[in-house]
């Protein structure tokens, strides 16, 4: 694509914001004045009827006063050559597609600590989804509370933002970038009904790399809800959030003495579930947990990774984590204590009594 070319696509993208907003050549050489970047109604007149004319300046002065990103612009203009090479492709990028329509808005995202060897620690953060960038694009931007303090004593945070792509397969995907830590996340996330129901919560997948001194590649569960349904999560619903972040398998794994405890504190109640687990244990399978570590100086390296291999491949382990769709529901019905009520409100098109 030649220079000129690129030029009017970019032209054209604004003429359209411009349109799209109801601003007047006028309007925007105002707006641009407003920013401090003096451009000339008669420049902008100039810009739409001959882009070739324009420089780079003056478009970034322009962008600057509607609030664009041209670096975004471009980005956009990309994908929509590459959608007109693809039109066959099954992602979505315009988020004016249906497939966002109700995905735009703010969100408490939760996972538990990747730093190895740690205590188990829940990590909160802010996920914000939308059009931030005016590219027409649902641009996820994400700030995680690490937990831990900065030099100076304050809160120490990180500042993630990426771009969501719908797949019409019902997953969507999410490439979150930190260039202050060099850190990424690639999120996975299951939603199949996404232009008919609200994303209220769900669970996802995430690939990055761990935190603390030494990074290692990890791949962990996460859930996030939308901070407009659930405003405020109680600390019981924190604590069942850690246990379902931890069901990286459809078997639950847990040493018998504190299973049997467990089930001694809650075997006077009502529990149906109580009651058959507890009989449930006098045919349950046994397993042993082997920690690979404890054998790892009793022989030579190539020994001990030929028979840990072997027992792998004998032992109950799943070959994959999944996020299934009773992965939600638990979710859902974990955080039901702190969902907000939302009052009825009549459809915009619906007349209302005089």
């Amino acid at each position: 694509m030649k220079n000129a070319d690129i030029i009017k696509k970019i032209t054209d993208y604004i003429q359209g914001v411009a349109t799209e907003r109801g601003l007047t050549h006028r309007d925007i050489a105002n707006l641009c004045s407003q920013k401090g970047a003096n451009v000339a109604q008669t420049t902008i007149t100039k810009m739409f009827n001959k882009p070739s004319s324009m420089t780079i300046s003056t478009l970034l002065k322009v962008c600057d006063g509607l609030d664009l990103n041209l670096n975004a612009i471009f980005h956009s203009l990309e994908n929509m050559k590459t959608v007109g090479k693809n039109k066959g492709s099954r992602f979505r990028y315009d988020i004016n597609d249906d497939a966002f329509v109700r995905y735009p808005g703010k969100y408490h995202i939760f996972f538990l600590s990747t730093t190895p060897n740690s205590e188990e620690k829940l990590i909160h953060g802010i996920l914000r989804l939308g059009d931030i960038h005016s590219n027409g694009e649902c641009t996820a931007a994400l700030r995680i509370n690490t937990g831990d303090l900065d030099a100076n004593g304050e809160p120490g945070y990180k500042d993630f933002e990426g771009r969501f792509v719908y797949s019409t397969t019902g997953i969507m995907f999410c490439n979150l970038v930190c260039p202050r830590y060099g850190d990424m996340w690639f999120l996975t996330i299951p939603h199949t009904k996404l232009n008919i129901q609200s994303l209220s919560c769900t669970m996802g997948c995430a690939a990055t790399s761990c935190s603390g001194p030494i990074a290692y590649p990890a791949i962990h569960r996460f859930c996030f809800c939308n901070a407009s349904d659930y405003p405020k999560i109680s600390s019981e619903s924190l604590e069942e959030i850690k246990g379902i972040l931890r069901m990286h398998n459809q078997t639950l794994f847990i040493k018998k003495e504190v299973l049997e405890e467990y089930l001694h504190a809650r075997e006077d109640g009502n529990n149906r579930l109580i009651r058959h687990m507890i009989h449930y244990l006098d045919i349950a399978d046994t397993y042993y947990a082997i920690s690979k570590d404890t054998f790892k100086n009793d022989t030579d390296l190539a020994t001990f990774s030929h028979t840990m291999a072997e027992l792998a491949a004998l032992s109950g382990m799943e070959t994959c984590m999944y996020i299934f769709p009773n992965d939600n529901t638990q979710l859902l019905k974990v955080l039901e204590r702190d969902k907000k009520e939302t009052p009825i409100h009549k459809k915009p098109n619906q007349e209302t009594d005089s």
